[in-house]
């Protein structure tokens, strides 16, 4: 929802700023200025994307890890393996979205800053807000931004090694083949140099 103020300038008020706590209002759909939160446009593009999940990452530090190349949340001295539902929980408790509504009628308008949590719809304008297939990239963006849980080393055999090489060689990416072998990344990088 894009709007002109009286100076000419685009203003774009569909946002989301991270941290349940910034607003004192929760679910109750009013606007706090108490806290501190950092606005990021939001919209569906991978930047938009990558913005959510670096957000999240940020917000989840203690909550999300990535465990043998998938996402987990740790929750009640237990891991559980995060799937679309879960994760719009998570989001749901950590992301904030701030929408401007007119609280009165169109000829005497009187805007505010609503807040409000994603629903990830199954089929959304996702000028709007994000889609499902938007979770799912968010599982996969947050693999690689959260904490590894630490793990015994994961040993290539000598025919994986020759597999791994001939991948590097026709340029496959190499976080693609760490996740094929169950490996960090480092170790690709190692046989790639």
């Amino acid at each position: 929802m894009e709007r002109r103020s009286a100076h000419g300038l685009r203003l774009d008020f569909r946002r989301f700023i991270f941290g349940r706590a910034a607003s004192s209002a929760g679910r109750s759909g009013r606007s706090s200025r108490r806290g501190r939160g950092r606005a990021v446009p939001a919209g569906c593009g991978p930047q938009d994307t990558d913005r959510l999940a670096d957000a999240i990452a940020e917000k989840t530090q203690t909550e999300l890890f990535n465990v043998d190349g998938s996402l987990f949340q740790f929750t009640e001295g237990r891991l559980i393996a995060i799937n679309k539902d879960i994760l719009r929980n998570v989001i749901a408790r950590h992301i904030v979205s701030l929408r401007l509504v007119n609280r009165a009628s169109t000829n005497d308008p009187h805007w505010e800053i609503e807040n409000f949590s994603f629903e990830f719809p199954i089929v959304a304008d996702t000028s709007d807000q994000p889609d499902q297939r938007v979770l799912l990239d968010l599982i996969e963006a947050l693999v690689l931004r959260v904490a590894k849980e630490p793990s015994t080393p994961h040993q290539l055999t000598l025919q994986q090694l020759r597999e791994v090489r001939d991948r590097i060689k026709i340029g496959e990416p190499k976080d693609a083949i760490a996740r094929a072998y169950n490996v960090d990344v480092s170790v690709i990088r190692q046989l790639a140099s």
